[in-house]
């Protein structure tokens, strides 16, 4: 599902290509490719979305965020930026002007959400809806292929910044009340339930919904 911030289109393909169109036209502004490989593909390809973030406003995945720039005044690199999972577990932002990563945003422009996972093989661990943004957090799931082992990476919950890229917290079912990444020598609790699609935000509440799948290996 594409989303639309003034004149432009914002979208991704199902390999997490994202792409920015002239609304109006359908002409192509331009596209940045983060190199997924093959290998981390899980059942199939899928992108569902992005998410739009504007620097400094509290803004929700759900919402269109407005200008807070007096008009004519400069724009600076990635005050509006668009954000998306990958199939392989990376958040990426891109300045929605020209498609550039952001370099303010984790390292050079992505985070990856499979720290303090341990051995995560791949396609076992891909986000392939657009993340929630609540209160200058993104928010983020992701799916967890199933049937393939009662030892299955984690289905944590995780935040992080969302004009850093810093980590923010994680929902651990294994680990109630403790929000704080695993310890060195530790991991996120493997085997545990997962939140493969697009959740819900309240932006004034401060909260976010996410359903959740089965448990590895699914019903065993």
């Amino acid at each position: 599902t594409p989303i639309k911030i003034g004149d432009r289109l914002y979208l991704c393909s199902a390999s997490d290509i994202m792409i920015a169109l002239d609304a109006r036209n359908g002409q192509e502004i331009w596209r940045y490719d983060p190199k997924v490989s093959k290998a981390a593909i899980p059942y199939s390809a899928s992108c569902r979305g992005v998410t739009a973030y504007r620097r400094g406003e509290q803004t929700s995945a759900m919402d269109t965020p407005q200008r807070s720039t007096a008009p004519g005044a400069p724009v600076k690199p990635c005050d509006l930026r668009i954000i998306e999972g990958t199939l392989d577990g990376r958040l990426i932002a891109v300045d929605a002007q020209d498609g550039k990563p952001c370099a303010d945003f984790g390292l050079n422009g992505q985070v990856d959400i499979k720290q303090g996972m341990g051995t995560v093989y791949p396609g076992m661990v891909s986000i392939t809806s657009a993340p929630a943004i609540v209160r200058g957090n993104i928010i983020t799931g992701h799916q967890v292929l199933d049937g393939q082992m009662n030892s299955a990476p984690s289905g944590v919950i995780q935040a992080f910044n969302a004009a850093t890229g810093a980590f923010a917290w994680a929902w651990d079912l294994g680990r109630p009340g403790d929000y704080a990444p695993p310890q060195p020598g530790k991991e996120y609790t493997r085997g545990t339930p997962n939140s493969w699609t697009t959740p819900a935000a309240d932006e004034q509440l401060g909260l976010v919904y996410l359903p959740m799948g089965n448990s590895a290996v699914d019903y065993l």
